[in-house]
């Protein structure tokens, strides 16, 4: 929760729900942020970031395969944070942590209208500590002044967490001026849905041409709206037709499941990272480290061979077929 104007005097709570939150320096009823759990799930709270520019009420989620850092985040619009301020605070979350809230930083990579020099400063600072930003693409701002255009504000960062183990969408279910966004975290990697369409590369357009050719109606009567709409529904109709017979079925394809363990998509998302900055920097220490995460990388693959062998062995039986 980003805003949430509370105080040191402020009591609020929910049943089954622990609340951190982290308060305005100044002790007034603006600013400040929180974040809510359920009580069930391991945590600890991590010291308060509260600077005038920006508040964040942290805590350490005892998860796996490894702990997370997760924080809520307000920035005050009249504030404007520089680079190094946004740095200092990603220093303090450790290497692996996300970062949900008002930011009110505007730049078009993470879909707002127009870049401002807050925006700007948060950018570099993201491409420098080796972030990535999570946004809907969507205006979650909307100002009550109707002279001011709605805007994207409410987006997460994060360090640590793979891109394509994370899914965000919008949510309108509120009545704040900030529409909520939800990001969900899984084990595995998401895929995105595909987009209908309508033909492919298969498309028969002789068959197509000839469908339509034979089944058109041309001697439609349009006089009024009413006919209007039947027409263009038995043309849209038609057009589906003409497709669905012109075109072959869609191969069925069976993707293999990613039975890599985590542990070593970890290690080589790790060695690729560090590949890249000593290909970057040639510096002697970035070669050090990318050696080592190599050969920590060589050994868990061998390891995990053996073990795969050696379950097969064992499970071999005088009954089996392939003896």
């Amino acid at each position: 929760m980003s805003e949430t104007h509370f105080t040191s005097r402020t009591v609020f709570k929910i049943p089954r729900y622990t609340v951190c939150h982290t308060i305005h320096p100044d002790d007034t009823a603006h600013g400040g942020a929180a974040v809510i759990l359920r009580s069930s799930i391991r945590h600890h709270e991590l010291p308060h970031y509260q600077p005038d520019k920006l508040q964040a009420a942290t805590i350490q989620l005892d998860a796996r395969p490894w702990p997370l850092t997760i924080s809520a985040i307000y920035c005050p619009p009249r504030h404007a944070s520089s680079t190094d301020d946004y740095m200092t605070f990603f220093r303090s979350l450790g290497s692996r942590f996300l970062i949900g809230g008002d930011w009110n930083a505007k730049h078009t990579a993470w879909g707002a209208r127009l870049i401002t020099r807050k925006g700007r400063f948060l950018f570099n600072a993201i491409t420098s500590y080796n972030c990535h930003y999570f946004s809907t693409g969507e205006p979650t701002q909307w100002p009550t002044d109707l002279t001011k255009l709605p805007d994207l504000l409410d987006f997460l960062v994060a360090r640590g967490v793979p891109a394509n183990h994370t899914q965000v969408e919008p949510v309108f279910e509120l009545s704040s001026d900030h529409s909520p966004v939800n990001a969900t975290i899984s084990a595995s990697a998401t895929n995105n849905a595909a987009s209908p369409k309508l033909t492919t590369t298969h498309t028969s357009w002789d068959m197509f041409r000839d469908y339509i050719d034979e089944h058109i109606n041309l001697r439609l009567h349009i006089k009024d709206c009413a006919e209007l709409d039947e027409a263009k529904q038995y043309f849209t109709t038609l057009l589906q037709a003409a497709e669905w017979h012109s075109t072959p079925p869609p191969r069925a394809r069976t993707k293999p499941a990613d039975i890599t363990p985590f542990h070593i998509r970890e290690l080589i998302a790790e060695k690729r990272r560090s590949r890249g900055r000593w290909q970057r920097s040639r510096n002697q220490g970035d070669r050090l480290i990318y050696n080592r995460l190599k050969r920590q990388l060589q050994t868990a693959l061998r390891n995990a061979s053996n073990a795969t062998s050696e379950h097969y062995l064992t499970s071999l039986s005088p009954s089996d077929n392939t003896l």
